[in-house]
């Protein structure tokens, strides 16, 4: 909700230097009355930190300021989205926490979350989750690729939205695997 602008500087053959830059940024077109506008400084001319944006699409434009205050044109609008929503922690369902299996490719499942792009899962035999994670799903469930040994297992997932915004990981549940045969 802070993003960083930057840009490119005038080319040294136009006159007028040293330059600042102006910026505006508003959620319309026409900048009437832009959200946030910002004049650089000498010491950092090229890039703008906007203070806090609330979530939604904007524009940005820019244009230089010689050093006897003729501004130029602006720059092209370029459209930016501010999403700093965070989705919820996926509450898995099952196997259920503590179960023992006989099923080696069981599917592990929790509910969906509202805006998700992708879920990421981490599945191991201790809770630290040293062990490489599988790929991610864009389904709220994952069957494991191979046959697991007999043993314990620990998992747990976290959801994504499309703007990248990562969830907390659900607490991790544990379930072990036990004599049986594997159901394709």
């Amino acid at each position: 909700s802070t993003p960083t602008f930057r840009w490119n500087a005038l080319v040294a053959t136009v006159p007028g230097g040293p330059f600042t830059y102006q910026i505006q940024i508003d959620d319309v077109a026409t900048f009437v009355s832009p959200a946030q506008e910002a004049t650089t400084t000498l010491a950092n001319p090229l890039t703008y930190t906007a203070t806090l944006l609330p979530n939604g699409r904007y524009l940005w434009r820019v244009r230089a300021l010689n050093s006897y205050g003729a501004v130029g044109v602006w720059s092209v609008p370029r459209a930016f989205t501010v999403d700093a929503d965070l989705p919820a922690v996926p509450v898995l369902l099952g196997p259920a926490n503590g179960t023992n299996v006989t099923n080696r490719m069981l599917t592990l499942s929790w509910q969906a979350v509202p805006g998700t792009a992708l879920y990421e899962i981490r599945l191991d035999t201790t809770t630290a989750f040293t062990q490489p994670a599988p790929p991610g799903t864009a389904a709220p469930a994952y069957r494991t690729l191979i046959p697991l040994s007999r043993g314990t297992y620990y998992w747990q997932v976290r959801a994504l939205d499309a703007a990248g915004n990562a969830s907390a990981w659900s607490a991790p549940w544990s379930f072990t695997v036990v004599a049986g045969i594997t159901i394709a």
